[in-house]
């Protein structure tokens, strides 16, 4: 269910940055600002007792917003001058 909710995230958050970034300078990007977006979000859990922080919630988490960068990914290598 993580995977299924961040991969929107991460197809928008790709999606906005510059054009002169590089694919993996785009996927770096995505997968630092999600991990700790996701490391967040576990913390607040932890500390005010809201739920049961999960180190796999972070990776699911991650895995979905870096799911959301393929779309783009593929789109700027196809149809990037050789």
């Amino acid at each position: 269910m993580n995977v299924a909710l961040f991969y929107p995230a991460g197809l928008l958050t790709t999606s906005l940055f510059p054009q002169k970034r590089t694919c993996l300078q785009k996927i770096w990007s995505t997968a630092i600002l999600f991990a700790m977006f996701s490391g967040v979000i576990e913390y607040v859990q932890f500390f005010y007792a809201l739920g049961e922080p999960e180190m796999d919630d972070v990776i699911h988490n991650t895995l979905g917003a870096l799911l959301g960068t393929l779309p783009l990914i593929i789109k700027d290598i196809l149809h990037s001058p050789r």
